[in-house]
């Protein structure tokens, strides 16, 4: 199983422009996978609000799809295709649109091990009036913001780990003696073994000043 990474998509712009990218993200298409315990072909309508499929598609559909009994190592084969053309390796999982009051999109998703850098590229360019924003973090820790326009990218915010409960970036220690990982900031123990602490010389402190 992959390490999964969340992302939150927030798309600026006019309101008919926006208009027009919702409903090309949400166009259902079909797709084909092979199942491996039959070892047969099966076709499937994809239904969801966010797509990459819908940015960019491939057209080489021949090499793109596994075949029974078939090795295929064409560079259109469906992972080396996707991870060219998307970024990552699947399409948009638990993807969901969500409300909002100024009427931007706001799109939440899962990507295996990375983000969607190149179809979210691909986006922009299609649409050079508005503006991505995409904030994202990897269910170990790391995570950041980039910013899209008119096909460019721009980092705004990276970090190796982030806390929880004050948000301050890379504050987060391992703790080899308690087996803890607390943040050096606001030194927030809510989540921490409590009695790994109360015996821990680096942190008992911690847990004294919370029963103080």
């Amino acid at each position: 199983m992959p390490n999964w990474v969340y992302n939150s998509l927030v798309i600026e712009g006019d309101a008919d422009v926006l208009t027009r990218i919702a409903q090309q993200l949400a166009t259902p298409h079909e797709t084909q996978h092979l199942d491996w315990k039959t070892n047969e072909v099966k076709t499937e309508m994809v239904e969801q609000p966010f797509s990459y499929w819908n940015i960019i598609k491939p057209t080489n559909l021949d090499e793109y799809y596994d075949k029974p009994d078939t090795k295929q190592d064409h560079p259109d084969h469906w992972y080396s295709w996707n991870t060219s053309n998307w970024g990552v390796k699947w399409n948009a999982s638990s993807a969901e649109r969500h409300d909002t009051e100024d009427g931007s999109l706001c799109y939440t998703f899962e990507s295996p091990w990375g983000i969607p850098n190149e179809a979210l590229l691909t986006l922009s360019k299609q649409y050079p009036t508005v503006t991505l924003e995409l904030e994202f973090e990897e269910e170990t820790g790391w995570g950041g913001t980039i910013v899209y326009d008119n096909g460019n990218e721009e980092t705004t915010e990276e970090y190796d780990n982030k806390c929880r409960d004050c948000s301050a970036l890379n504050t987060l220690d391992y703790c080899d003696d308690c087996g803890n990982e607390l943040c050096s900031k606001c030194n927030n123990i809510s989540e921490a073994d409590k009695d790994a602490l109360k015996e821990c010389e680096t942190h008992k402190h911690l847990a004294q000043e919370v029963t103080a």
